[in-house]
């Protein structure tokens, strides 16, 4: 013979446990745990389902900011070629005006040299 607790402690015999009218019967109990693992099994689904969806959207979102980047990796090396590009003709600029300013400064020295007077010098000092 099985006692069985009831909530206060007291025991209860399994006669008198065969007389409680909400007593489930062994196969009404795993029909019972059977419904519950299917309606857990129907929410984990679901759920499964969901978190499939918000991985395919993540894995979506990568590819577009992944083309993103390409895209500006390519524009900063186009960028990166045009600053040279222009460092190359700034420099190529200020060779020719430091030439220049030294062919002036020549031709200023050569003209006082030969005794011509400032003011046909063309320049200001």
């Amino acid at each position: 013979m099985v006692s069985l607790l009831t909530g206060s402690g007291q025991e209860v015999s399994d006669s008198e446990a065969d007389s409680w009218p909400d007593e489930f019967t062994r196969e009404e109990m795993i029909e019972q745990q059977n419904i519950l693992l299917l309606a857990e099994c129907r929410m984990l689904q679901g759920d499964l389902t969901r978190y499939r969806q918000n991985l395919a959207k993540v894995v979506d979102m990568h590819a577009a900011v992944t083309i993103e980047r390409d895209k500006l990796a390519a524009d900063v090396k186009k960028m990166t070629a045009e600053i040279s590009r222009q460092n190359i003709q700034c420099s190529e600029y200020w060779r020719q005006i430091d030439s220049m300013k030294r062919v002036l400064h020549q031709r200023e020295t050569v003209m006082r040299e030969h005794g011509v007077p400032d003011r046909y010098l063309g320049t200001q000092n």
